[in-house]
């Protein structure tokens, strides 16, 4: 699936993922590939990217943002 993660002026990741592991409002949740339509409010913690099944995550600390889900792509405004 493809991950956006970006606010007005600025992307800080835009590529492919397996799975984004998100700070929802009401608590942690992963999103895979063909996840429901959602929308969600983040709340501060840390956004993590996995690139494959196995990798390392890639970490971005956030305050807040607003996640939405599409079948295979998922946006994150900070």
């Amino acid at each position: 699936m493809r991950v956006t993660i970006t606010t007005v002026g600025k992307r800080f990741y835009d590529g492919e993922a397996y799975a984004l592991i998100a700070p929802g409002s009401e608590g942690e949740m992963t999103i895979l590939s063909e996840h429901q339509p959602l929308v969600s409010r983040l709340k501060k913690g840390t956004l993590r990217v996995l690139k494959t099944k196995d990798a390392q995550p890639e970490e971005f600390p956030i305050e807040q943002g607003l996640l939405e889900t599409a079948k295979e792509h998922v946006t994150v405004l900070l």
